[in-house]
């Protein structure tokens, strides 16, 4: 049976101090999830990154309250974010594909189902869904804690074998991440902290 993985990527990982995306990083981490994808694994990446990498974009010529600011960094970043896995990804002949979510939109019957054959019919034909909750949408009182949540939320709902959390990495990580190809649950991965999410057997 084809292993089943989830990997939630914090934006403290994908972003440098001044807001704007590490390269570098991304492009470790996408190599190795083509490792894995490569070695016949399923990978569904729950990706934060759109408000950072959107607020290193854009600066508003006035003030804007806490949901303006969010919908308007979401909106432009997740373009910026998703543009640059995909060419990542691309670049190991690899095609991924953006699934935006709400902790809304999963609570209800049909949407749920919906978005869960989305999913689903992705990963049968070897793409990878790219995971992120739609910040221009979602309001405060229906979003999820944070992508820790989402993240296991998808494990539960695709049954997946095991997830990864990576969060934050020291300043002295090595940008260039390490990964046994022959280890199914992205054990050997060197960012910090790496914390089991959800172990969920179909």
């Amino acid at each position: 049976m084809m292993k089943r993985i989830v990997v939630k990527v914090g934006s403290n990982v994908l972003t440098r101090e001044d807001g704007t995306l590490d390269i570098t990083r991304m492009s470790a981490l996408t190599d190795q999830v083509a490792q894995l994808h490569k070695a016949g694994k399923e990978v569904i990446l729950v990706s934060s990154g759109a408000v950072a990498s959107g607020r290193s974009e854009i600066c508003p010529s006035e003030a804007l309250d806490d949901v303006s600011s969010r919908q308007l960094y979401s909106a432009v970043g997740q373009v910026k974010l998703i543009n640059r896995y995909y060419d990542l990804f691309h670049s190991h002949g690899i095609v991924c594909g953006q699934v935006l979510t709400t902790k809304d939109s999963l609570s209800r019957p049909g949407q749920y189902e919906n978005q869960q054959h989305c999913i689903e019919v992705m990963l049968q034909c070897g793409v990878i869904p790219m995971i992120n909750e739609n910040d221009t949408i979602s309001l405060t009182e229906l979003m999820f804690t944070d992508n820790d949540e989402l993240s296991g939320t998808m494990a539960r709902m695709m049954g997946v074998d095991n997830g990864k959390r990576l969060n934050r990495a020291p300043k002295t990580a090595k940008a260039d991440l390490d990964l046994d190809s022959t280890n199914t649950a992205l054990d050997s991965v060197h960012i910090y902290p790496m914390t089991t999410i959800s172990h969920h057997s179909s």
